[in-house]
């Protein structure tokens, strides 16, 4: 039956099988196999974040819960992790919020990664003008999905970010994702940095 990915399969043609299948763990699974060269992950985090498929949101939400799983064996560039954070705040659907956290609360590099202000990007009014007050509003009512210790760590952190600063950042803050051409050159794909990335930088 042969392998999985031909040799030399491209990143183009490795982001369409993840697209293809039955679930996006599966696909998540393969971004981080050994069919998928360390420099072509890079390349499908940009294609994830900065094109448009009903999968992305999902595979990079499968991808986030893989670097959970197994931060020490992921070969990214820990500073890459917020693109796919960007890609599930997109969606402003809660269920996504938790690993935003868990990211957030996580060792040092991994922290540094996500931006405080996607925290707020799920906010129940989806008004980013008022998105902190709303958020903090939501968190403490009772009709906050996150319930237990995970409820308790999530509403920590979002007031603890809330009480820093006010919705004008989270605006401005998501005017710099808007921006795409800005915001995708952070994310320069230097061939020669990328192929040996691990998330510590070691």
């Amino acid at each position: 039956a042969g392998s999985l990915a031909p040799v030399g399969m491209s990143a183009a043609q490795a982001l369409v099988q993840m697209q293809k299948m039955k679930t996006a763990a599966a696909a998540a699974e393969f971004w981080a196999s050994d069919s998928v060269s360390t420099y072509d992950r890079h390349v499908i985090l940009k294609q994830l974040c900065f094109t448009k498929h009903v999968s992305h949101a999902s595979i990079a939400s499968a991808i986030i819960a893989q670097i959970l799983q197994q931060p020490d064996t992921t070969r990214l560039s820990c500073p890459w992790v917020l693109l796919l954070c960007v890609t599930v705040a997109r969606t402003h659907d809660p269920a996504y919020l938790e690993q935003i956290v868990r990211l957030k609360s996580s060792w040092t590099d991994l922290s540094m990664a996500v931006d405080s202000n996607l925290l707020f990007e799920f906010s129940p009014k989806g008004e980013r003008a008022t998105a902190v007050e709303d958020t903090v509003a939501w968190a403490k009512s009772r009709h906050f999905p996150y319930k237990g210790e995970m409820g308790e760590v999530i509403r920590a952190m979002i007031l603890s970010y809330a009480a820093q600063y006010d919705s004008d950042v989270v605006v401005q803050g998501w005017e710099r994702y808007r921006d795409e051409s800005s915001f995708s050159k952070r994310f320069d794909l230097n061939e020669r940095e990328l192929s040996n990335a691990t998330l510590s930088g070691y």
